[in-house]
Parts: C-alpha cells; structure tokens; sequence
C-alpha cells in the first residue's frame, strides 16, 4: 500500500505548505487511508479555506476521522477517537464543530431507527444504507435500479402534484448474516 505522506506530496504545490504538513502529523491512521480519502479531506478542507472559513484543528480531526470511515458513526465515537489519538477536546467543541461541518455540507447526518443516536459521514456519492435490526451493524449500497425507479416517481409526482422533490434518502431494515 502507498504511504499517505507520498499521495499527498504529489499534490502539495496546490495546497498550503500548513495544510499539508498538519495531515503529515496528524491524519495517518495505520495507513487506513487511501487516495481517494487523502483527495476528500484535502477537498473539504480546501473548500472551508476558499470559503474563508476558519480551518480548526478540532474541524480538520473530526474531517480527517470521517474520511478513515467506511461507515456513519456517533458523535461520541468521533470525541472517542479524538481522545484515542491525544486530542484534549471538550465534547460542545465537538458537538459544535461537527454542527459547523454539517451545514456547510461537509457531512451528513443521519438517524436510524429507535436510535436516538445521531450518525455522521462525509457527503460524497448519493447512496443508501442497510442497517441490522439486530446488532445495529450499517451498511452503505448503491442501488441503482432504485434510483432510476425513484426519479421516474419524482417527475411523475411535480407534474400531479406540483411539488419538486430535492432530496430522499432510503434505509433498508433486516438481519446481516452474522445475526441471521
């Protein structure tokens, strides 16, 4: 696998010399990362800074945290995982940043099911999850056939009901196979 150090060294000269060298110190996670990942923090990070936005230490972590994820997870998780790597944080901070994060549309956030557990991801490509009734266990899919479904029910439904549909999201309840 590719240090993260070396995907991102081939991209420095567009970045600030300080944005680049905090992701050396601080966002390589058992090199977990990939080049895609490496690309979205640096994307979102660069998007605060071109909207001139203060870049935090505290808002590039919980970036970076998200990006190592393959799946949503909890506030509590992110301040776990801040602590985890000695980031001394108070959880309103983090509460308060991740907010911050959310409405610029950095991240999204989602509740499921009986939960009152609010989950986090970083936005990306539109998709959909599966969640196990049993052990809580989330999964993310892409199903495209759906979609197509969905935007041919969307167009029928502005021209019956005048109404412009702007976003949905779909949450698939069952048993994973481990609790099956």
């Amino acid at each position: 696998m590719i240090k993260s150090d070396i995907i991102i060294f081939a991209t420095v000269s567009q970045y600030p010399k300080a944005l680049y060298f905090y992701y050396l110190q601080h966002c390589r996670i058992d090199n977990k990362i990939t080049l895609m990942k490496n690309n979205t923090y640096i994307q979102l990070i660069k998007r605060l800074e071109d909207d001139g936005e203060n870049i935090t230490p505290i808002r590039q972590k919980i970036i970076s945290i998200l990006c190592t994820e393959v799946k949503p997870i909890s506030s509590r998780e992110i301040l776990n995982k801040m602590t985890e790597e000695g980031v001394s944080v108070h959880r309103a901070t983090v509460y308060r940043d991740i907010d911050f994060c959310e409405k610029r549309g950095l991240i999204n956030s989602y509740m499921f099911k009986d939960k009152p557990v609010v989950f986090y991801e970083i936005a990306g490509e539109h998709h959909h999850h599966v969640i196990c009734d049993v052990c809580g266990e989330i999964q993310i899919i892409f199903p495209n056939k759906i979609e197509k479904s969905i935007k041919d029910f969307e167009k029928d439904f502005l021209k019956s009901n005048n109404f412009k549909i702007n976003s949905h999201r779909i949450k698939f309840y069952g048993q994973c196979d481990k609790c099956q």
